[in-house]
Protein backbone atom coordinates (compact mmCIF):
# COMPACT_ATOMS: atom_id res chain seq x y z
CA UNK A 1 0.00 0.00 0.00
CA UNK A 2 1.87 3.29 -1.20
CA UNK A 3 1.58 6.30 1.38
CA UNK A 4 -0.42 8.82 0.54
CA UNK A 5 1.04 12.40 -0.05
CA UNK A 6 1.86 14.51 2.85
CA UNK A 7 -0.29 17.59 3.38
CA UNK A 8 2.72 19.72 4.15
CA UNK A 9 4.40 19.36 0.30
CA UNK A 10 7.70 17.49 -0.53
CA UNK A 11 9.09 16.34 3.01
CA UNK A 12 11.85 14.63 1.29
CA UNK A 13 15.66 15.25 0.82
CA UNK A 14 16.16 18.54 -1.52
CA UNK A 15 17.43 17.35 -5.04
CA UNK A 16 21.31 17.43 -4.68
CA UNK A 17 21.56 17.32 -1.64
CA UNK A 18 22.61 13.59 0.44
CA UNK A 19 19.88 12.20 2.38
CA UNK A 20 21.73 11.97 5.34
CA UNK A 21 24.64 14.53 7.05
CA UNK A 22 28.23 13.32 5.72
CA UNK A 23 30.41 11.76 7.73
CA UNK A 24 32.46 14.93 8.12
CA UNK A 25 30.04 16.89 8.79
CA UNK A 26 30.70 19.23 12.22
CA UNK A 27 28.08 20.87 13.48
CA UNK A 28 28.45 24.60 14.94
CA UNK A 29 31.63 24.23 17.90
CA UNK A 30 30.08 24.46 21.07
CA UNK A 31 31.49 27.83 22.96
CA UNK A 32 30.06 28.00 26.71
CA UNK A 33 28.83 31.33 26.97
CA UNK A 34 30.64 33.30 29.51
CA UNK A 35 28.41 33.66 32.58
CA UNK A 36 28.16 37.13 33.80
CA UNK A 37 29.86 37.52 37.32
CA UNK A 38 27.79 37.03 40.26
CA UNK A 39 27.79 39.67 42.75
CA UNK A 40 29.13 38.51 45.80
CA UNK A 41 25.99 39.98 48.16
CA UNK A 42 27.62 38.37 51.39
CA UNK A 43 30.94 40.78 50.97
CA UNK A 44 28.75 43.74 50.22
CA UNK A 45 26.58 43.26 53.09
CA UNK A 46 29.54 42.69 55.43
CA UNK A 47 30.81 45.95 54.10
CA UNK A 48 28.15 47.59 54.59
CA UNK A 49 27.32 46.01 58.18
CA UNK A 50 31.42 46.81 59.13
CA UNK A 51 30.73 50.82 58.37
CA UNK A 52 27.06 50.97 59.76
CA UNK A 53 28.76 49.28 62.87
CA UNK A 54 31.67 51.75 62.81
CA UNK A 55 29.58 54.99 62.32
CA UNK A 56 27.65 53.56 65.36
CA UNK A 57 30.38 53.36 68.05
CA UNK A 58 31.73 56.20 66.74
CA UNK A 59 28.18 58.05 68.02
CA UNK A 60 28.76 55.44 71.21
CA UNK A 61 32.17 57.66 71.90
CA UNK A 62 30.36 61.04 71.30
CA UNK A 63 27.15 60.41 73.64
CA UNK A 64 29.28 59.39 76.52
CA UNK A 65 31.82 62.16 75.99
CA UNK A 66 28.49 64.46 76.15
CA UNK A 67 27.39 62.46 79.09
CA UNK A 68 30.79 63.12 80.82
CA UNK A 69 30.34 67.32 80.00
CA UNK A 70 26.75 66.92 81.26
CA UNK A 71 27.64 64.92 84.79
CA UNK A 72 30.61 67.66 85.13
CA UNK A 73 29.09 71.08 84.53
CA UNK A 74 30.03 73.16 87.56
CA UNK A 75 26.66 74.13 88.61
CA UNK A 76 25.07 70.49 88.62
CA UNK A 77 28.97 69.85 90.93
CA UNK A 78 27.60 72.72 93.75
CA UNK A 79 23.78 71.34 93.43
CA UNK A 80 25.36 68.10 93.90
CA UNK A 81 27.24 68.61 97.16
CA UNK A 82 24.00 69.66 98.97
CA UNK A 83 23.09 66.28 99.39
CA UNK A 84 24.05 63.50 101.02
CA UNK A 85 25.51 60.54 98.90
CA UNK A 86 22.92 58.57 99.60
CA UNK A 87 20.36 60.95 97.72
CA UNK A 88 20.33 61.20 93.99
CA UNK A 89 20.92 65.04 93.03
CA UNK A 90 18.16 64.12 90.14
CA UNK A 91 15.61 62.47 92.37
CA UNK A 92 16.00 65.91 94.42
CA UNK A 93 16.14 68.27 91.32
CA UNK A 94 12.58 66.39 89.81
CA UNK A 95 10.76 67.02 93.10
CA UNK A 96 11.93 70.47 92.65
CA UNK A 97 14.11 70.90 95.78
CA UNK A 98 16.80 73.51 95.37
CA UNK A 99 20.40 73.33 96.74
CA UNK A 100 21.31 76.02 98.88
CA UNK A 101 24.43 75.80 98.09
CA UNK A 102 26.37 78.76 96.29
CA UNK A 103 26.86 78.60 92.23
CA UNK A 104 24.64 75.69 92.54
CA UNK A 105 21.92 75.62 89.30
CA UNK A 106 18.52 75.74 89.46
CA UNK A 107 16.41 72.39 90.54
CA UNK A 108 14.72 72.70 87.11
CA UNK A 109 18.09 73.09 85.10
CA UNK A 110 19.14 70.29 86.97
CA UNK A 111 16.44 67.77 86.05
CA UNK A 112 16.84 69.45 82.67
CA UNK A 113 20.78 68.39 83.04
CA UNK A 114 19.45 64.93 84.43
CA UNK A 115 17.21 64.32 81.45
CA UNK A 116 19.10 64.59 78.77
CA UNK A 117 22.03 62.29 80.57
CA UNK A 118 19.56 60.02 80.72
CA UNK A 119 18.79 60.10 77.34
CA UNK A 120 22.50 60.18 76.16
CA UNK A 121 23.69 57.32 78.45
CA UNK A 122 20.67 55.09 77.03
CA UNK A 123 21.59 56.15 73.53
CA UNK A 124 25.41 55.04 74.00
CA UNK A 125 24.20 51.76 75.33
CA UNK A 126 22.38 50.97 72.59
CA UNK A 127 24.46 52.40 69.81
CA UNK A 128 27.41 50.20 71.56
CA UNK A 129 25.21 47.47 71.35
CA UNK A 130 23.87 47.88 68.31
CA UNK A 131 27.43 48.76 66.65
CA UNK A 132 28.83 46.12 68.25
CA UNK A 133 26.85 43.41 66.42
CA UNK A 134 26.73 45.29 63.37
CA UNK A 135 30.66 45.61 63.33
CA UNK A 136 31.20 41.93 64.40
CA UNK A 137 28.80 40.18 61.94
CA UNK A 138 29.68 42.45 58.98
CA UNK A 139 33.55 40.97 59.48
CA UNK A 140 32.11 37.27 59.39
CA UNK A 141 30.46 37.92 56.23
CA UNK A 142 33.45 39.36 54.77
CA UNK A 143 35.96 36.88 55.88
CA UNK A 144 33.29 34.02 54.48
CA UNK A 145 32.16 35.71 51.31
CA UNK A 146 32.67 33.80 48.25
CA UNK A 147 35.39 36.65 47.04
CA UNK A 148 37.44 35.95 50.45
CA UNK A 149 37.19 32.68 50.61
CA UNK A 150 37.74 31.26 47.62
CA UNK A 151 41.41 33.71 47.33
CA UNK A 152 42.15 32.33 50.88
CA UNK A 153 41.09 28.77 49.59
CA UNK A 154 43.67 29.31 46.49
CA UNK A 155 46.56 30.34 48.21
CA UNK A 156 48.53 29.20 50.92
CA UNK A 157 46.88 31.26 53.30
CA UNK A 158 45.69 29.57 56.16
CA UNK A 159 43.88 30.56 59.72
CA UNK A 160 44.15 28.21 62.45
CA UNK A 161 42.69 28.51 66.19
CA UNK A 162 44.57 26.35 68.26
CA UNK A 163 42.95 25.85 72.17
CA UNK A 164 45.12 24.61 74.73
CA UNK A 165 44.38 23.28 78.13
CA UNK A 166 46.73 22.23 81.00
CA UNK A 167 46.16 22.36 84.68
CA UNK A 168 47.21 25.70 85.46
CA UNK A 169 44.69 26.95 82.82
CA UNK A 170 43.80 27.73 79.91
CA UNK A 171 44.25 29.67 76.67
CA UNK A 172 43.78 29.87 72.87
CA UNK A 173 46.30 30.99 70.22
CA UNK A 174 44.85 32.55 66.81
CA UNK A 175 47.56 32.26 63.91
CA UNK A 176 46.96 33.60 60.42
CA UNK A 177 49.31 33.93 57.70
CA UNK A 178 48.30 35.35 54.16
Amino acid sequence: MPMPPSPWGNVGPTPGWPAYPPQNFQPFPYQETPQPKRADVRLYVGIAATAVGAVSLAITGVSFARLHSLQNNAGFEAYRTAFTHDQSACDMAASGIEAGTPGATSAKSVNNLCTQANAWHVAGIATAVGGGVLLGTGIILIVTSDTVWNRRRSSDAGWQLLPSFGPDGAGALFRGSF
